[in-house]
């Protein structure tokens, strides 16, 4: 058509269908096919018998099409093939559903990044009823020059460029070669040293035909647009009987191809540190660090996470890894195991891809950093294991107190201490503490006897409490009532 492309539609049954147009500025806008695959009638589809199909034929190759697909929930498939001149296929890839209204647009193109003549879309035949429409397809032409040199992103590739009279009397000679239409950021350079911009008039830079087999171009920093430069010969002509002088001048164009290559990304970490059965905080920053807009990061991964130990966001995957958002990453915190102290190490990669904007074809980097975390021991309260005892007055060597406590976590009992204390009562062991208590060590309390006053038989009460320590950690129980019974 005028327009460049033509578009048909195929029935289920192989014959010519009837592109529809569905739902005209509502949520599901879109074109499909008119008949009865699967979905609302309108929609492109399929059945068990096979599926509908759009075709858009192009006047000329394209080398990319942004398509925006309607009504697609992210269930669906929609099969896309890619068709060479002479009806070979390139291609076919699944594009998925997103919203199952009208989706953003995407750019699609055969991996390779070959250019193609057709595009062809369909359902599933596999009687899983997936259905969509197509919202709207804009496409990039392919490559319309006289040569074409291919290059890395942020690589440098020689040119090529020759020249060559065509007189047979030796009377040419070729004066110079222009070269324009360099992006702002790239470089022309001889023999690898780049060309001071300056030297450029108007755009124009002016190339000795000794230097011309010598010529490379490097591409903006970060950049992967593709671009063209226009190549004029200059020529000039001495008559030799005259001395007459004539010029003459050829123009060519070369397609310089720059293929996007992931850059490494940026990556920052910081050591993090926070108290046994505590949330602790840690700083990860990751980024793109290409300047085109092509680099987008796709995810972090954390691993040595220890098997009990929890993150506040994220996947946790069977493998035992973290997978997390970007967004994931603010507040985020690690919970070590319940009662553990043991120090441990994380490891994070942020990954990122880049998409080629004039191909679509997708390459990917990542980085790695490492996250020491520190535990610091928090004892917990000990839990006493006492009970009232009885004995006799003038008992020989005292009554026996029978004192214990339990650790909770880690750590160990340190002392007991022992207060409301009659006058007149004393201890097998131990020394006097402050405000007239009685400490006792953790060893001292095996075996220890209280003694009450001579010739007396009145009943008394104790208060007891336990001490435990976990590194640097102290913790004090809540005192117990022990009572004596002196009979």
């Amino acid at each position: 058509t005028d327009q460049g492309f033509t578009v048909t539609a195929t029935r289920i049954d192989g014959n010519d269908g009837e592109i529809s147009i569905v739902d005209p500025n509502g949520s599901h806008e879109g074109f499909g096919v008119v008949g009865a695959g699967s979905g609302a009638d309108g929609e492109l589809g399929s059945n068990q018998n096979g599926t509908e199909a759009i075709s858009v034929k192009f006047d000329e190759d394209v080398s990319s099409v942004d398509v925006s697909m309607a009504w697609q929930h992210p269930g669906e498939d929609a099969i896309i093939t890619f068709v060479d001149r002479d009806g070979n296929v390139i291609e076919s890839i699944t594009f998925k559903g997103i919203t199952d209204r009208i989706d953003d647009r995407g750019t699609l193109a055969p991996s390779n990044g070959q250019d193609f003549a057709e595009v062809i879309f369909t359902a599933p035949a596999d009687g899983t009823g997936d259905d969509y429409l197509i919202n709207s397809i804009s496409f990039e032409r392919g490559v319309d020059a006289d040569g074409m040199v291919t290059v890395a992103e942020d690589g440098t590739v020689d040119l090529g460029i020759s020249g060559a009279t065509t007189d047979v009397d030796g009377s040419e000679t070729i004066v110079n070669y222009q070269i324009s239409g360099l992006p702002e950021g790239a470089v022309l350079n001889i023999d690898g040293v780049a060309i001071d911009p300056s030297e450029a008039v108007d755009g124009v830079y002016t190339i000795d035909p000794a230097d011309i087999d010598k010529i490379s171009v490097s591409p903006k920093a970060d950049d992967s647009n593709d671009f063209k430069l226009t190549v004029t010969v200059n020529i000039e002509d001495v008559d030799q009987q005259s001395g007459h002088v004539s010029t003459n001048s050829s123009t060519k164009e070369l397609y310089v191809k720059v293929d996007a290559v992931a850059d490494t990304p940026d990556l920052t970490v910081s050591d993090a540190s926070g108290n046994e059965d505590s949330a602790i905080a840690l700083d990860i920053t990751g980024a793109v660090t290409d300047t085109d807009g092509s680099e987008t990061v796709t995810g972090y991964t954390i691993t040595g996470v220890p098997a009990d130990a929890e993150l506040s966001a994220g996947t946790k995957n069977a493998d035992g890894s973290w997978s997390l958002t970007s967004d994931q990453l603010e507040g985020l915190t690690v919970t070590p195991a319940e009662n553990s102290t043991e120090d441990f190490t994380l490891t994070v990669e942020v990954s990122i891809k880049d998409t080629d904007p004039d191909t679509g074809v997708v390459t990917t980097a990542t980085k790695e950093a490492t996250i020491d975390v520190t535990v610091t021991p928090v004892a917990d309260a000990p839990e006493l294991d006492i009970a009232d005892v009885a004995g006799v007055e003038d008992q020989e060597g005292g009554i026996a107190l029978n004192l214990a406590a339990d650790v909770v976590g880690g750590g160990e009992i340190t002392h007991f201490t022992i207060g409301n204390i009659p006058e007149g009562v004393t201890f097998s062991a131990g020394e006097a503490g402050e405000n007239g208590t009685w400490i006792v060590t953790a060893a001292q309390a095996e075996g220890l006897k209280v003694i009450a006053p001579a010739d007396s038989g009145v009943d008394f009460t104790l208060s007891v409490s336990a001490t435990a320590q976990e590194g640097d950690s102290i913790v004090t129980s809540e005192p117990q009532d022990l009572t004596v019974a002196v009979e």
